[in-house]
């Protein structure tokens, strides 16, 4: 006998027990099923796990004769089954049933006659029905109007009824057929119901039993909502949150969230319990497993399906039963179902590909079963194939375009390649065709369906195009445009008769549609929130919705209705489409909605194909002429006009910010080149051995490449460029020539920019066209001069002669190479000429004398050229000259043209075999194709003739966004003495140095002008090849000045402008670590320019005081420590500063005196060494015996002999925009890498190292810290007991930070991690505040008490007989008080309101401490006192400045080194609080007066930081602007910014940071911004305080609050329906789930619990309903979606790393 029979046989034996009734209950546990037997309940029972390992189950029921159990699993979405098999232990075979379409269901019921499951889904607000089969066509919808929230249900199939609970807005009690019979629905109970939870049916006495979770009773009614009867009323006790219910005989088993157990009533007895169950459980759902409560029965679906062709389900009424259809199938008659829909939404959802049909009313959404969907965006539908297309951004290496049928079968990748960010498609399914828009790529291009005959359509002018429809009948495409010149307009489906066809009131135009038959297009504007529509024209332009439209991004149009996604709302909306009315809501629970389209899902036969009769080779287009033939990027069409071919060669020219391609035999074709960014095109060549182009780009000075069709394209050469006319392609050895009229060189490189070099640079004179003869080695150029001429000479420059000399001004050169014919245009005489270069007498010939020639290309015995006065490409039979044919015409201002066509016959070069590191010049030895190695500028060929050498000594100038390199070696006179460095992310340098270890160039970059507080150190190599690291955390804020390298041993020391320091970072590769500050500046000491002597180990410092005017400069030695003023006289506002290592002087120049001086170390000799010509230098360098300097205003880097300033000589001139100057010379690796202090790990010290006396390592330590034990390592040992111990650590991450106690709790944050200021009570206004934060009475200060913790209310008391003065708090002897002399300082003792006017005591009232209010005269006294005392104070100041220079360091500064302990280290510092600083950080002269982002509102001088680790608190705030809110700070983009900043000091502190950088502070603190999200792309997800929108569109991070994903149509019960719930991200993560508490009222009433076991204690947690992980419980505060849609949001999307 089986299991199943022994089963139910021992479970009918125990249910006929009639007088203790021992059912077996089976239930839902979270995380399993159980089944329990229930005994007597007099002692705790154990349970059989029937399923083991779910997540989360919640709604289950059972098939007692198929001994099978069903379950939904919310975490899952999933609905499955499994069979009863107690052995088992759990682990049993699952089997899933529904695994599409659910989000939250919540019930589930067994039809055990007709083997069906139904259930509820709160989130989808539906009823549905499925088979056990697991089928799409055996699943349906029952019910969906007017369902808020439903949730438990049960069924009769015997009667036919199903009964379900709804605890939404109106909670209810309904019934209806089985069948979803809306003529049978009813509604039981609507009153006194909050929340109805579970229920459970007698199908005996036919009545309904529910448990009501708010209001805590049990009732029943019977099944026509009669005869209401109460069965248990309980409280927030014994019934405090049940949730489900179950009936055996008449006692009733329900389950409670609350108590975390299943609970009886006995009904006849009137008595409940608490079963008594072994272990800790999660009850959810419970049946009694009894056969009384599946009754069998017989159906007549059982037979033949009921003769349904789908679904068979039992009826309330004759005959027992009715057929439906699946979901999105309509009947055909009474037993008939359609085979499919006739009409569709597709939805793009991102990894989902979304169905709707529009044939049935209840509008489900099913998923198509797809693989390959990672994060689609727009979608379209081919009717003839029934294939979906959809375009799919996976990420930055995976966009495509797919398709797949509409079953989900046959996926296939359609476009993979050169797709960038397809944000449209759409299908001409017509003819056949596939359109789709590209914004990364900012085209639209065309395709066959399979994606072959690829053709780009446009590509100007386009800036954001999104969405794109097609109008196949007439022949017309229509997009949308979102980026800055928002607009929609239309061309004919080839591309032409482009036109705007709306662009005013427009700003994030999305989804756009057509109604052909009317000619209307339709749109949606997200920003505007409205839908409107116009004539295909523009014209009778009409709004159709313009309310309730937060964010709409998807749009379509089928038959009389628009549909339409909404990203805020998360739905699908109709209406119609003339006025906007019978709007309605489709559906309501999805996210991610993007790309929308309303298709019928069978071609309309109606619509003729022209492309039929075409017969077209490749792709037939319609357009309002007709049908006409197209062909794929590549070929051309024949004079046939129906074939495409290949052709042998075409024509490139380039017309303004054009580059074309025209044949050269039909005048029927001129198609653009899908290039991007040119503006104005000038030389054009191409490579003959892989068909990349090449342009030059006069306007944006650059030089580009990339292939026919638009791919690979890549900026090759954009540094040092001026007006680059020429461009020649050496196409056998691989180089690139061009010639700058407005530099005046011509330069050769390999052919993607590297290793460029500098051929010719004197002597040519607006060098304009260059052509290259790789065959023969040469090559020949034209120059504009004052004598024109053509020239030849070797590739390499060299042997060069003029060939043509006073023949006018030639344009367009050309080589006939296989001729040796060299032609050119006349611009002065309006000639084509030739030259004969086999021609002794070098004869030239006219050709053509007609018109005005300009640009020409030879092809095999043709001569091609356009004409700039007749506006024509003509060509020339060279055979026959005096035919001459006009190929196109209306071309004008060509400013070159060349013949392309492609050989396999390219000869073999030479280079092949030489492995050149750097170039390789062709050249021809004994006839033969030969090569040789040549090296970029400024280096040299070694010794093995391959390898390159780079200079060894040199100069390094800037100019705002590009690094220059000067070198001046009468051993190499032909190198060119500049050259522009390819170092692509400079943006505005301010100062350079070089590191000659790592041959890297360092830079501080003041970034962009919108930008200008986001500063930055970088660092590259010569050749633009840079590492990219983040030498700053990103959040940092701080101001670096200026920088010097020690390349010994290896410390990067720079100046921050913020924090007044010298900061110190040590580079060893990749690996760069802060050190802290070397000095902290205060008062007059603010650190700005920096120079080093490495060998002397000898640092030289600007220094800017508090007003200009104060300067000096400071000699730090970095073996001692000690700080020497160098100079501190005659200083105005220094600007360059530069030490010679030879001599040991140090020069600076001063733009105030308008001087240079130079000062020696030794004797301490000042010297003037210029004293005119000097405007405003900018930077100092000393090489060999000269000293360089640069100065921006007048443009030219000039030098001088450096001893005696005479031999002044101009190097460079009209170099614009200069900012710095530094000199470099080589230091062999070996001798730096033999230093004692180069390798860390060797000298051992933890922060500095130098060498002390007889060359011995020594450790140092910055500010804050010192020498422990070891010598070696920086620390800080413990507190004392009268110092607070924050709880971070030390400036360097190390040691305990210590501040005095007195610091705790006073409002200003002094450690790192501001912890001194943390947990501090608030102090009422009749409080005093003790120093350690404690609040007390102000009555129980001098109580004689003591009621601090510290003892600071009694500490600054007086005895009974003393009288305590008001500023001084002395204490005097009460008989002084009022005697005619002022005892007290503040002379309080003397004066009211202590003392009569007359001078007597005042005769009154009150206690000392009434002192404490001083009068007016007081303060007025007071201020003098103040105003003595800083008059003294400049007085001594003043002598102190005349009197001879002393090595004494400034009061005001931080020793700049503390080599060891002095005493107890924590207690050495002074205690002066110092003075309190502006609000506003980091302004410059002349800025608005706007703190910055993350400005300070409090801040403090730098002795805080005297203290052991302390840390200045200048630039935190609990407050401030949020990014986006307010102009940013005044930008700091140029050396002149820099300059008036010179003399005038930042008073802002630092911050610590894990990166290698540290602005300088000896301790961190960080600036706590509070981020927003990025601003909008557009269309952005939220609008941005635009006042139609909701709080969902505030600046803040956060998405609306619904109680389910759809939104729930329940208003708050709370009385907040306006208010929206979210939590703050930054105070809760996701793992930290809020509590109901916290949610505080904007929380909803329980909607059921959260249900997620892996988020806390299902013991002690209350949540209110299994939501799912992407519940608003979970995460409300998401974003919304992306403007532009990205693979996938995130929370915070850092900053772009290049500014």
């Amino acid at each position: 006998m089986s299991l199943r029979w022994i089963l139910l046989l021992m479970i009918i034996a125990l249910s006929c027990q009639a007088l203790h009734p021992r059912p077996y209950i089976l239930f839902a546990n979270r995380k399993d099923i159980r089944l329990m037997e229930v005994k007597d309940n007099q002692r705790k029972v154990a349970t059989n796990i029937i399923v083991k390992n779910l997540e989360d189950a919640a709604a289950l029921d059972y098939f007692l004769e198929l001994n099978q159990v069903c379950w939904s699993e919310i975490n899952r979405e999933v609905i499955r089954c499994a069979e009863i098999d107690p052995r088992s232990r759990g682990k049993v075979a699952k089997r899933d049933i529904v695994s599409t379409g659910l989000i939250k269901p919540e019930g589930l019921a067994c039809d055990w006659i007709n083997n069906k499951i139904y259930w509820t889904d709160s989130d989808t607000k539906r009823i549905e029905v499925a088979g056990l089969s697991g089928l799409d066509k055996d699943r349906t919808v029952l019910v969906w109007d007017n369902l808020d929230l439903p949730r438990a249900i049960s069924v009769d199939p015997i009667s036919g009824f199903m009964f379900w609970s709804d605890w939404g807005e109106y909670p209810k009690i309904e019934k209806c057929g089985m069948n979803g019979d809306p003529e049978t629905r009813k509604i039981l109970v609507d009153n006194d119901l909050v929340w109805p939870n579970g229920i459970t049916l007698d199908y005996v006495e036919k009545r309904v039993y529910w448990v009501e979770a708010q209001l805590s009773y049990i009732a029943s009614v019977d099944w026509e909502g009669n005869n209401r009867k109460t069965v248990y009323i309980g409280d927030r006790i014994n019934l405090p949150q049940p949730f489900a219910i179950s009936l055996f005989s008449d006692v009733l088993y329900w389950t409670d969230w609350d108590t975390n157990s299943l609970h009886l009533y006995n009904q006849s007895e009137n008595v409940a319990s608490k079963l008594k169950i072994k272990g800790n459980l999660s009850p959810m759902d419970v049946r009694v497993f009894e056969p009384t409560r599946q009754p069998p029965g017989d159906s007549p679906c059982r037979v033949n399906n009921g003769g349904c062709s789908h679904i068979c389900l039992a009826a309330p009424y004759n005959p027992r039963f009715s057929c439906k259809c699946p979901t999105g199938l309509k009947m055909i008659d009474s037993t008939t179902c359609a085979d499919s829909s006739s009409e569709i939404l597709l939805l793009a959802a991102r990894e989902y590909i979304i169905k709707v049909s529009l044939d049935t009313p209840d509008y489900t959404d099913i998923l198509i079963p797809l693989k390959s969907v990672v994060n689609s965006i727009a979608i379209d539908y081919d009717p003839t194939s029934n294939r979906v297309f959809w375009t799919d951004l996976a990420d930055d290496q995976k966009q495509a375009i797919r398709s797949a049928k509409l079953d989900g079968t046959n996926e296939t990748n359609v476009v993979v390649s050169d797709v960038n960010h397809p944000d449209g498609v759409a299908v001409d399914w017509v003819a056949g065709n596939l359109f789709w828009t590209d914004s990364g790529t900012d085209r639209i291009e065309i395709s066959r369906l399979d994606g072959s005959s690829r053709r780009v359509l446009i590509s100007e002018d386009l800036d954001e195009p999104r969405s794109i429809v097609l109008d196949p009948i007439n022949g017309w495409i229509f997009w949308s445009d979102w980026g800055k010149q928002p607009r929609i307009e239309r061309a004919w489906m080839d591309g032409r008769s482009r036109e705007v066809v709306v662009n005013t009131e427009l700003v994030w135009p999305n989804g756009i549609a057509l109604d052909i038959a009317r000619k209307k297009l339709y749109w949606c504007d997200a920003k505007m929130d409205r839908i409107e529509m116009a004539n295909m024209d523009g014209t009778e332009r009409s709004v159709i919705i313009d309310r309730d439209l937060p964010h709409p991004f998807g749009f379509t149009l089928l038959g009389s209705k628009i549909y339409w996604t909404d990203w805020q709302d998360r739905n699908i909306q109709s209406a119609n489409k003339v006025n906007g009315k019978d709007r309605r809501i489709l559906v309501s629970h999805l996210d991610d909605l993007m790309g929308l389209k309303a298709v019928s899902t069978k071609p309309d036969h109606q619509i003729s194909n022209p492309c039929s009769l075409k017969k077209c080779s490749h792709l037939c287009l319609m357009t309002p002429e007709g049908a006409i033939c197209s062909c794929p990027n590549g070929y051309e069409l024949t004079a046939d006009n129906r074939s495409c071919v290949v052709p042998e060669a075409f024509l490139l020219y380039t017309r303004r910010d054009d580059i074309r391609r025209i044949s050269v035999e039909t005048p029927n074709t001129n198609i653009l080149i899908p290039v991007k960014g040119v503006e104005e095109a000038s030389a054009l060549d191409y490579d003959l051995e892989n068909g990349m182009i090449y342009w030059s780009d006069i306007k944006s000075k650059t030089i580009s490449r990339a292939f026919l069709n638009g791919s690979n394209q890549e900026m090759i050469v954009e540094f040092g460029l001026d007006f680059p006319e020429g461009l020649a392609v050496d196409w056998i050895s691989g180089n690139l020539y061009w010639a700058d009229a407005g530099v005046g060189r011509i330069e050769v490189a390999r052919l993607d920019g590297s290793n460029r070099r500098v051929l010719l640079w004197e002597n040519i004179d607006n060098p304009k066209n260059i052509v290259v003869d790789p065959e023969h080695g040469v090559m020949y150029w034209s120059t504009w001069g004052q004598i024109p001429l053509i020239e030849i000479s070797l590739l390499d420059g060299s042997e060069r002669r003029n060939l043509v000399e006073g023949e006018g001004r030639p344009t367009g050169l050309t080589i006939d190479t296989s001729n040796q014919r060299l032609y050119w245009a006349d611009q002065v005489s309006e000639q084509l000429k030739v030259l004969d270069l086999l021609s002794p007498l070098g004869k030239i010939s006219v050709l053509v004398s007609e018109g005005q020639p300009y640009a020409l290309t030879a092809f095999k015995n043709h001569l091609y050229w356009t004409d700039w006065k007749l506006q024509t490409i003509s060509k020339l039979d060279l055979e026959n000259p005096e035919t001459t044919t006009i190929v196109h015409t209306g071309v004008d201002y060509v400013m070159d043209i060349l013949a392309y066509h492609l050989t396999s016959s390219i000869p073999e070069s030479g280079c092949k075999m030489k492995n050149c590191s750097g170039l390789c010049i062709g050249k021809v030895v004994e006839k033969k194709l030969d090569g040789f190695c040549s090296c970029p500028s400024h280096y040299t060929l070694a010794g093995d003739g391959v390898s390159c050498i780079g200079p060894q000594s040199f100069l390094l100038f800037s100019q705002r966004n590009k690094i220059s390199r000067l070198l001046i070696d009468p051993k190499h006179p032909e190198e060119v003495p500049d050259i522009v460095l390819p170092i692509k992310r400079a943006r505005s340098i301010q100062s350079i140095d070089y590191n000659p270890l790592d041959e890297m160039i360092y830079w501080i970059d003041q970034g962009k002008r919108e930008q200008p507080s986001r500063q930055i150190i970088r660092r590259s190599r010569d050749t633009g090849e840079t590492d990219r690291l983040g030498l700053f955390d990103k959040a940092d804020k701080f101001v670096p000045y200026d920088i010097v390298i020690d390349p010994y041993t290896q410390l990067l020391y720079w100046t921050c402008e913020h924090t007044n320091s010298i900061n110190v970072t040590r580079l060893v590769g990749s690996d760069l670590t802060p050190l802290g500050p070397l000095f902290v500046g205060g008062g007059s000491s603010y650190p700005r320019l920096l120079a080093i002597n490495p060998r002397k180990q000898l640092l030289f410092v600007s220094m800017s005081g508090e007003s200009a005017g104060e300067a000096r400069i400071d000699m730090f030695s970095l073996i001692s420590g000690e700080q020497t003023q160098l100079v501190n006289s005659s200083l105005i506002d220094v600007t360059a500063l530069a030490v010679d290592l030879d001599t040991n002087q140090v020069f600076w120049a001063d733009r105030g005196s308008k001087k240079l001086e130079r000062i020696s170390v030794q004797d301490m000799q000042r010297r003037d060494l210029i004293t005119e010509g000097i405007v405003e230098p900018v930077g100092l360098a000393v090489q060999g015996s000269w000293l360089y300097w640069a100065d921006r205003d007048q443009a030219s880097i000039v030098r001088v002999d450096k001893i005696t300033g005479t031999s002044r000589q101009t190097i460079l001139s009209r170099v614009a925009r200069l900012s710095a100057l530094v000199a470099v010379s080589h230091i062999p690796g070996e001798i730096l890498k033999s230093h004692p202090c180069h390798d860390h790990d060797e000298h051992g010290c933890s922060h500095f190292c130098f060498l002390g006396s007889e060359n011995k390592v020594k450790c140092s330590c910055p500010v804050g810290l010192a020498l422990l034990d070891d010598q070696k390592t920086c620390g800080s040992p413990s507190c004392k007991p009268n110092e607070f111990t924050c709880s971070g650590k030390g400036p360097s991450g190390e040691g305990t930070m210590c501040i005095p106690m007195t610091w705790r709790c006073d409002g200003q944050p002094e450690c790192g991690d501001r912890s001194d200021e943390l947990n501090c009570p608030e102090c009422g206004p009749t409080q005093f505040r003790c120093q350690r934060g404690q609040c007390i009475s102000s009555l129980k200060v001098c109580d004689g008490t003591i009621d601090c913790e510290d003892s600071s209310d009694e500490k600054m008391c007086c005895g009974e007989e003393e009288f305590q003065c008001a500023v001084t708090k002395k204490c005097i002897r009460r008989n002084k008080v009022c005697d005619g002399e002022a005892d007290c300082g503040d002379s309080s003792d003397e004066l009211p309101p202590e003392c009569e006017p007359n001078g007597l005591p005042h005769v009154g009232t009150g206690s000392e401490a009434a002192t404490a209010a001083t009068s007016t005269y007081l303060i007025a006294i007071f201020a003098a006192l103040i105003s003595m005392f800083v008059i003294s104070l400049l007085v001594y100041y003043c002598k102190r400045r005349a009197g001879a220079n002393t090595s004494a360091e400034d009061q005001d500064a931080t020793c700049p080194l503390a080599s060891r302990p002095s005493g107890d280290i924590a207690g050495t510092l002074p205690m002066d609080r110092g003075r309190g600083l502006g609000s506003e950080p980091c302004l410059n002269s002349g800025a608005s007066v706007m703190s910055p982002v993350d400005g300070s509102s409090n801040g403090l001088l730098y002795d805080r930081s005297h203290v052991t680790g302390a840390s200045s608190t200048a630039g935190t705030s609990s407050s401030g602007n949020y990014p986006g809110h307010g102009p940013p700070p005044s930008p700091a983009t140029s050396i002149g910014t820099r300059l008036s900043k010179a003399g005038y000091p930042r008073h802002n502190g630092g911050k610590r940071s894990s990166s290698a950088f540290n602005a300088g502070l000896p301790t961190g603190y960080r600036f706590y911004n509070s981020r927003g999200g990025a601003p909008p792309c557009t269309p952005c997800s939220t609008d941005i305080n635009d006042e139609s929108d909701s709080l969902a569109y505030s600046a803040l991070p956060h998405r609306p609050h619904f109680t389910s994903r759809a939104g729930s149509v329940v208003h708050s019960r709370t009385g907040y329906d306006s208010e929206t719930y979210c939590i703050d991200e930054m105070q809760y993560s996701v793992q930290e789930l809020p509590s109901l508490q916290e949610r505080g009222r904007y929380a909803p009433p329980p909607s059921t619990p959260l249900y997620l076991s892996d988020y806390g204690d299902p013991e002690t947690s209350c949540p209110p309903s299994p939501n799912t992980e992407r519940s608003f419980f979970l995460n409300p505060c998401l974003p919304g979606p992306p403007p532009s849609p990205v693979p996938s949001p995130t929370l915070n999307q850092s900053l772009e790393e290049d500014l």
